[in-house]
């Protein structure tokens, strides 16, 4: 498939999460849509290490059954042809390795301390619960009358100097 196809695949398949689908009664579902999403990020945003070599991290703070739902779906994935590990991180970590680092809903008051700490490096920060992206986190992942909603910090991102595709932010609401 095409790069060109491939994006427009991803953006149509993510925006049905984004914007359309009610989560119905399964196990866990909003998990499985958080993990789905995250691994996409890797498509839509660039690292200024990409090329490093290593494998791609992507760390987790706190619990939720969305680290279980990540460590399934990112067995035998890989993102700039790396694989793709998960790894959990204490939230009284001295440092973060990694390239994504999700906050837990449980974990969030960690968010102020963390995004300090990883202000200067490329990481992109992704936390569950609304309002978190005008508190540090460069994406956070809100749900919203049934629905999965994205709040992309543009501002935040590019601090971790990190570049965002247009693609992404036209599914998500911009907060400074």
């Amino acid at each position: 498939m095409k790069p060109t196809c491939v994006r427009i695949t991803l953006l149509l398949f993510l925006s049905g999460f984004l914007t359309g689908n009610h989560l119905h009664a399964q196990v866990n579902p909003i998990y499985q849509i958080e993990a789905n999403i995250v691994y996409h990020f890797t498509k839509y945003v660039n690292w200024p290490d990409q090329d490093q070599p290593g494998d791609f991290v992507i760390g987790v703070i706190g619990n939720s059954p969305a680290y279980d739902e990540m460590m399934k779906l990112m067995d035998t994935r890989t993102a700039y042809g790396k694989r793709i590990t998960i790894k959990k991180f204490p939230a009284n970590s001295a440092g973060f390795a990694c390239q994504i680092l999700f906050i837990t809903e449980e974990a969030r008051a960690c968010l102020k301390r963390v995004a300090g700490e990883t202000a200067a490096l490329p990481v992109l920060i992704v936390s569950e619960g609304a309002g978190q992206a005008r508190k540090g986190a460069s994406i956070d992942l809100a749900l919203s009358d049934e629905h999965l909603k994205l709040e992309i910090n543009k501002t935040n991102i590019e601090r971790h100097k990190l570049e965002i595709a247009s693609e992404l932010l036209e599914l998500g609401t911009i907060v400074n």
